[in-house]
């Protein structure tokens, strides 16, 4: 380090979303020629069937996910090698410190093998806390794929990465296991059951009666409750379409499946409904609006119930569906 100017040889096109690393991931995974698009990468990573909701409703909630396991389901499932670093060591504000900087500097000496290589990679802390797609280094720079929350360039020790610097890399084309749609529904139906780590941290399930415990007492943020709304409507949306693709591939237990389906598209909708209702806005203090709160509270235990329908007819799938050999 520094490094010369380096750049991926292929035109990338960015994918938009709410939930940047299912965006980031897509946006990686097509420029390297894989037939994909966010629903299917949601599914793989576990995103769309994850929901968890911090105190407050925090803006971070939907980045406090299961980090470690998002590219499983992309090697089983999406055609793809995947590659990781986290060091889950705070790189923000105070935290910024010699050994911090030093995860932030092996991260970026592993993103400049990849573009040396040719290959695009996902990187945490772009600009604000969010996923974003490097696409070639300069010096001490990033050199991004543009997006709201990424700039064209970013140095390597200037990241925000309140979970510590992190990347993903795809190194090799892969062949899809067989199971791999057995996979994802296992896959989602524990990511609904999982146990919460904290009363401060609330996942699966659980998280929407949390959800709803910050609306009705007043405690919920504005920005985090409708960045939360944002980003777990889209997540629901991304579940009902993979859903229904798995009911087609697997006549089986198409059955099952499209009960399933049936019942996330109820999710989907009840929290794109929220999502409206909650336009997304950097905002302080909390949600006060005692009619807006009671509709809110009324869509998130509809989207639970039908969730609760969703899992039982996963379950269900699951119970009939046989094992890879």
């Amino acid at each position: 380090m520094p490094y010369e100017k380096t750049e991926v040889p292929m035109e990338i096109e960015g994918v938009s979303g709410w939930i940047s690393w299912v965006s980031a991931a897509t946006t990686c995974l097509r420029a390297l020629g894989s037939e994909c698009d966010s629903a299917d990468v949601a599914a793989w990573s576990g995103y769309a069937f994850s929901l968890t909701i911090n105190d407050g409703c925090c803006v971070s909630g939907p980045t406090c996910v299961d980090w470690a396991s998002f590219g499983n389901g992309v090697v089983i499932a999406g055609g793809r090698t995947v590659g990781s670093f986290m060091s889950f060591d705070c790189y923000t504000g105070e935290h910024k410190n010699d050994r911090t900087r030093a995860h932030a500097k092996h991260a970026f000496d592993l993103v400049a093998r990849e573009i040396t290589e040719g290959r695009p990679c996902v990187v945490w802390g772009l600009g604000v806390p969010e996923f974003g797609v490097v696409r070639g280094v300069d010096g001490e720079e990033y050199l991004c794929v543009e997006s709201p929350c990424t700039p064209k360039r970013v140095r390597y020790d200037a990241i925000e990465a309140p979970g510590g610097p992190a990347v993903w890399t795809f190194p090799t084309p892969n062949v899809p296991h067989a199971g791999a749609d057995r996979y994802v529904v296992r896959r989602a139906a524990q990511s609904m059951m999982k146990l919460t780590r904290s009363s401060k941290e609330v996942c699966g399930l659980p998280a929407y009666d949390a959800w709803v415990r910050h609306l009705q007492s007043k405690t919920a943020n504005r920005f985090g409750h409708s960045y939360n709304a944002q980003c777990w409507a889209e997540a629901r949306s991304f579940a009902r379409d993979w859903l229904a693709r798995a009911a087609k591939r697997n006549e089986g237990i198409a059955e099952p499946l499209t009960h399933a389906h049936e019942a996330f598209a109820e999710v989907a909708e009840a929290l794109g409904e929220l999502a409206k209702l909650f336009p997304f806005a950097q905002e302080p203090g909390e949600v006060r609006d005692d009619g807006r709160i009671e509709t809110a509270v009324g869509l998130l235990r509809k989207a639970k119930a039908a969730e609760e329908r969703g899992l039982e007819s996963m379950v269900a799938a699951l119970a009939s569906w046989p094992e890879p050999a």
